[in-house]
């Protein structure tokens, strides 16, 4: 009976993998589903929906297993909503794991002899009943096992999404959260990501949108050790990361005679040292994917998508990897503009106290420590930018190099959107722009290609 229970539950898990694979969207997100949290006025469901596949940038490792769909609600009185629906397939990594291990190695793929079953890799059903008699239920029990862990994990994502929607706005607010379906309705980011609007047409109008989510980006980091407390801090950026970054980007550029043979590298690599440093005052809550393509542009707003992995760390580097990424093409003069303009809503000054409560001595002399927090927060930024720029530097040229040594008919499929030779040209111009700003980093200036 067990073996029996364990077959069926193969064969339904098989089942499931095949209709996510064909479906367009979700099927369960029907009409009846979303009427429980999207209703015109007189509380009645959506009488039409449209879903949209959310082209959200994740990690490899999550491409299947976390899934975003663009609901389109119309309903009967005329009205319209929109929403974005996060769905978590918790199954899909072990999926992925248990399809590798019946792949064949190569080995096997030559030598029939060794491999019976032949180039498809394919079990017998002989196979499947000799491993359901070892442990019929190992697989369930692992799958089993796994949703438990996803799902303290969602849950614990979206009791942190809660806590941001009380303090902050710069993240969609969450509807509602069904943990049996693993399933989180959250407010519409729509389906354009910043990178898209920047380089399809649409670039002046992200543009003007750029302060008000720097404001929002502002007030979100301002809240500090409020909100990351409790963020685990794996992967933060610290001296020695930093430190080793910098002098790995520098040896490689040197290596490939991007940098000038004068001053020597040594004198180069240790004249970056106050960089090392740069942000270090500045911990707090930090997005997990601050670049163009972690954000979304959606009725004249900017909003991150994915609040799960945020963590405690340098809080300027998300302004960093928003203005400095290849798909943003800003000058150096608009990204210090836009610098500058988050600074001003991180520390804004008198604005910060209740001036009507303050003599105007008192008043001024606010104002002017926060222009001192303004400035040294400044060389903070700028000194980050740098580290991001070398380390960016050294991948974009070992991208290019990979490209001109691999065939023709192959370089498409390595090819990365937005890396190009003018991404690489205005890196190396925004680079020489920030060293010109800090006085103490002659020396990497002056190595610098002209």
């Amino acid at each position: 009976m067990l073996y029996l229970y364990a077959l069926a539950a193969a064969a339904a898990s098989v089942a499931f993998v095949v209709w996510r694979m064909r479906a367009p969207a979700d099927l369960r997100l029907n009409r009846r589903y979303l009427a429980r949290y999207l209703n015109d006025s007189a509380g009645r469901g959506p009488s039409k929906i449209q879903l949209t596949r959310v082209p959200a940038w994740l990690p490899a490792a999550e491409l299947d297993e976390l899934v975003y769909y663009h609901v389109q609600a119309q309903f009967a009185d005329g009205s319209q909503q929109e929403a974005t629906v996060q769905v978590v397939y918790p199954l899909e990594s072990l999926q992925r794991e248990r399809e590798q291990k019946q792949k064949p190695s190569m080995a096997e793929d030559f030598s029939p002899v060794q491999n019976p079953v032949g180039l498809s890799g394919q079990r017998t059903p002989a196979d499947e009943a000799n491993k359901f008699k070892e442990d019929p239920l190992r697989e369930l029990t692992e799958e089993r096992k796994l949703i438990e862990q996803k799902t303290a994990q969602f849950d614990r994502e979206v009791a942190e999404l809660r806590r941001i929607n009380s303090q902050s706005d710069l993240f969609p607010h969450l509807i509602a959260y069904d943990r049996a379906k693993h399933i989180a309705v959250l407010g519409s980011v729509g389906v354009r990501r910043l990178d898209m609007g920047m380089n399809e047409g649409k670039r002046e109008e992200c543009k003007q949108l750029l302060p008000s989510f720097l404001a929002s980006l502002a007030a979100f980091h301002a809240l500090g050790d409020e909100l990351a407390l409790n963020l685990p801090e794996k992967g933060a950026h610290s001296e020695q990361i930093i430190r080793g970054q910098i002098t790995e980007a520098l040896r490689a550029l040197s290596l490939g005679g991007v940098l000038a043979t004068t001053p020597p590298l040594a004198e180069v690599i240790a004249a970056t040292s106050p960089i090392w440093t740069a942000g270090a005052a500045y911990l707090g809550p930090r997005l997990s994917d601050a670049s163009p393509r972690g954000l979304f542009v959606h009725e004249g707003q900017v909003r991150p998508l994915n609040y799960g992995r945020l963590r405690r760390d340098i809080t300027l580097l998300d302004v960093i990897e928003l203005l400095c990424d290849p798909a943003m093409p800003l000058s150096p003069e608009e990204e210090l503009s836009l610098i500058k303009y988050y600074l001003a809503a991180r520390f804004p000054g008198a604005a910060l106290q209740d001036v009507a409560r303050q003599d105007a001595s008192d008043a001024v002399r606010q104002e002017a420590v926060d222009a001192m927090r303004q400035d040294a927060a400044l060389l903070e930024v700028l000194r980050l930018g740098i580290y991001y720029r070398l380390v960016l530097a050294k991948h974009l040229a070992e991208y290019f190099s990979v490209l001109k040594r691999s065939p023709h008919e192959k370089r498409a499929s390595l090819s990365i959107p937005y890396w190009t030779d003018e991404a690489e040209s205005r890196n190396f111009a925004a680079l020489r722009f920030y060293l010109s700003q800090d006085s103490n980093l002659t020396s990497l200036l002056q190595a610098l290609p002209r």
